[in-house]
This record gives structure tokens, sequence and C-alpha cells, in this order.
């Protein structure tokens, strides 16, 4: 469930019209109801099914969803925000925007169609019955800091690459770090490089941004979730934004992003991107395109892999 709220706010679920974006040939209109592009927002909040499918819910409060996602995600964390509410009441709309990409898969690939009302009642039993075992700690401090300091492996067969760019207006350099994890939080691969240097540190997050991308292409990988800790490229890169700052090298990451067609790019604080914040800092030098990797963690690494910064 979090990761799939994660994907949503990053841009990363694989609706159609996010295909598209990356260069996918596909018809990007809804399968549903044909009236719109299948944008995120639209599945989960704007479509006739999924709107009926609220309304059975009895949650009002999106009869009229906004037209940003970010809004109707900021609805949906006030609602759990209400403390005074049941649990029941705070936790289903998760389950209903999990629940209905869940059954839009299921009418994509196994023709399946189900009425909102059944998939609404199905789901309201399902919460009641995950509360019941799951009873909620309004008071948990130690989750909370999990949830907000810790890096989190990826879904079964990704593999997460964490990167990080140093900027210096002082040098004539900058520098990029990455690590390779896998699903189960395994170690696979850590470098750092030296690159030409930018003009601000924008362009030196994308440029370290594509260095990254490139490699992964080199090596292979396809299923590949990126995390970088600047929000501002981040939402460039996942709303097809056009950038002054950026120019070329924007278009160069969008080239590269269609060879990985099942990658993704998110955004995390600082904190749960530390080991590659490490990596990019940690050889000083004023020499361009050096590269060092490691395909065993240094010395120096080893504490970011594992608790309190890792689950």
């Amino acid at each position: 469930m979090q990761h799939f709220l994660w994907k949503a706010i990053a841009g990363a679920l694989s609706t159609a019209e996010r295909l598209c974006s990356r260069g996918i040939n596909i018809d990007p209109i809804c399968q549903r109801c044909g009236l719109e592009d299948e944008t995120i927002n639209h599945l989960l909040l704007q479509c006739q099914h999924a709107q009926t499918t609220w309304r059975c819910a009895d949650y009002t409060v999106f009869n009229v969803p906004q037209d940003a996602l970010e809004d109707n995600i900021r609805k949906i964390l006030h609602i759990y925000a209400e403390s005074e509410a049941s649990d029941e009441v705070r936790i289903l709309p998760f389950w209903i925007t999990w629940m209905l990409w869940k059954s839009r898969n299921e009418m994509l690939f196994q023709q399946k169609m189900n009425h909102p009302n059944e998939d609404a009642v199905k789901w309201l039993n399902a919460v009641s019955e995950w509360v019941l075992a799951n009873p909620v700690n309004h008071h948990s401090s130690v989750s909370h800091r999990a949830a907000s300091t810790l890096w989190e492996p990826p879904p079964m067969g990704f593999i997460k690459c964490n990167f990080d760019s140093s900027f210096s207006q002082n040098s004539p350099i900058m520098k990029v770090g990455w690590i390779l994890r896998d699903s189960r939080g395994s170690y696979m691969e850590a470098g750092w490089a030296t690159l030409p240097q930018v003009e601000t540190p924008l362009q030196a997050e994308a440029s370290g941004f594509l260095y990254v991308v490139q490699r992964m292409w080199y090596k292979g990988l396809r299923q590949v979730w990126f995390e970088g800790d600047n929000l501002e490229l981040t939402n460039i890169i996942n709303t097809v934004r056009q950038s002054v700052e950026l120019g070329n090298l924007l278009c160069d990451i969008r080239h590269w992003i269609t060879k990985l067609p099942q990658c993704s790019l998110g955004h995390v604080n600082r904190e749960k991107n530390q080991a590659a914040d490490v990596l990019c800092k940690h050889y000083l030098s004023n020499s361009v395109n050096l590269c060092k990797l490691y395909e065993t963690p240094p010395s120096w690494l080893v504490n970011y892999l594992y608790y309190p910064f890792t689950f």
C-alpha cells in the first residue's frame, strides 16, 4: 500500500497517459469510460467508475475531485489525520485508491468487470478485517521515524537505485554517487563519478540522473526504481514539464528513460538517501571523468546499509 501511494504521488503508475509520455505508442484514452486520457488522477478519482465507487463507499468529499492529483492526495491525508474519525474511515481511502488500480488491471488483463458497489462492499469488509488484525497506534513515534527516515526496499522484481549529486560553484567538476539494492535490501553495487561542471544545483542533479540512467542501461537493468532527494527534478521528469534551465539535458534524460520502459523516478527526503549522499561526497578531486565502482560495500559505507538507516 505504501509503495503504491508513493508511486501515485511520484507519477510512476503505468497508466496509459504515463506510458505514452515515455514514448510507448498506445491509446492514452481511459478504457473504462472512453472519455478522457487515463492519467493517474483520472483513474483514481475522476473516471465515472472511480466516482461511483467513492460514492458507494460513502465518501462524498470526492464528488468534485480536484484537477491536481496532489490536491486530492492532500485530502486523503487530511482524512487520515482526523483523529476523531474511526480507523476504518481514516484508512479506507488508501484502500480504495489501491483497489481501483487493482480493479483496472483486472479489467485490462483478465477481462474481469466488477460493479462499483460490489467493489465498495468488498473493500469495506476487507478494511474492517484489517483494522481488527492490525490495531492502528496513533502515538507511535517509532513508526513515524521509520516512515520518515529509513530507506525502504523496492517492490519484488525491481532494483532500487538511489542517487545524489554534489555541486560547488568553486569547483571545476560536479560529482554523482549511486547505490543499487534489490527488493530484499541486498547490496548490489555502489559508485561515484566526476562529471564536467554545470551552472546550477538543478543541472547537477539532472546530469547525475542522466549518468545513472545510462549506467543502468549499460548494465542491462530495465526494472529500476530511481530515487533522488531533489523534488524539483522529480516533478519536472514525472509531469512532462519543460525547463529552460535544463534545456537539452532534459531531452537527453527523456530519450534515455524510454530505453528503460519499466523504470520510475521518485522523491525521498535526504535522510532516506544518505547512502547516495555519502557516496557523492566521499572522494575529493578536481579531475573530471573519474569513476569508482564498489562491488562490495567499503567500510565507510557499511553503516548506512543497516539500521538505523535501513529497514
